[in-house]
C-alpha cells in the first residue's frame, strides 16, 4: 500500500520573472533615469542580476539594500525602488507558458513541480540561444519526463 500523501500547502511561493511573467528590471529603470544609457548603466553595475539573486535565496530586500546603498547612496533612492515598485518590472507572461502549466497541472503534476518544470525548459532555451518557437520533443523530455511529444504544440506560436 503507498503511503498517504502530504495535504496540499496552504500556499505556494515560486519566482514568477522570466519563467511565468515577463520581468526586465530595466522597464522600471527607464521610467526613473533620463536616458537609456542610465537605465542601463545602473542595472548593470548597481542593482545587478547577481545582486538580486540574494533575493531569491531568501534575504530580504531590506537587508540586501543596506549595503548598496552604503556603496552607492547617490542611487539610495533607485535602489529602494527595487523594492517599492517591482511590479513595473513586470510586463504580461512568457508566451504559452500559463498553458503549458495548465497542461502540466491537469495530469496531476503539483504546481510547484510544473513550475520548476516549464523554468527548466526555459533556462535550457536561453542557454542555448533559442527561444519557444523551436521547441522539440526532446527539448521537452529533457526539462521533465512527463513531457509528452505533442506538448510542442503547446508552446508553438502557430500550433
Amino acid at each position: 500500500m503507498a503511503a498517504p500523501r502530504d495535504p496540499a500547502p496552504d500556499i505556494i511561493l515560486f519566482d514568477l520573472g522570466n519563467v511565468l511573467l515577463d520581468w526586465q528590471p530595466l522597464r522600471l529603470y527607464r521610467k526613473l533615469f533620463e536616458t537609456e544609457d542610465q537605465a542601463r548603466w545602473f542595472c548593470t553595475q548597481v542593482c545587478t542580476l547577481d545582486w538580486h539573486t540574494a533575493h531569491d535565496r531568501g534575504t530580504p530586500m531590506a537587508d540586501n539594500a543596506k549595503g548598496l546603498i552604503a556603496a552607492y547612496p547617490d542611487y539610495e533612492a533607485e535602489i529602494r525602488a527595487w523594492s517599492g515598485r517591482w511590479l513595473d518590472m513586470f510586463e504580461g507572461y512568457v508566451p504559452d507558458m500559463p498553458e503549458l502549466v495548465d497542461e502540466l497541472v491537469t495530469r496531476g503534476v503539483p504546481f510547484r513541480e510544473a513550475h520548476h518544470a516549464v523554468g527548466r525548459l526555459v533556462s535550457s532555451l536561453v542557454a542555448d540561444g533559442r527561444d519557444l518557437a523551436g521547441v522539440t520533443p526532446a527539448d521537452l523530455a529533457a526539462a521533465d519526463e512527463r513531457f509528452e511529444a505533442g506538448d510542442v504544440s503547446l508552446v508553438d506560436p502557430v500550433g
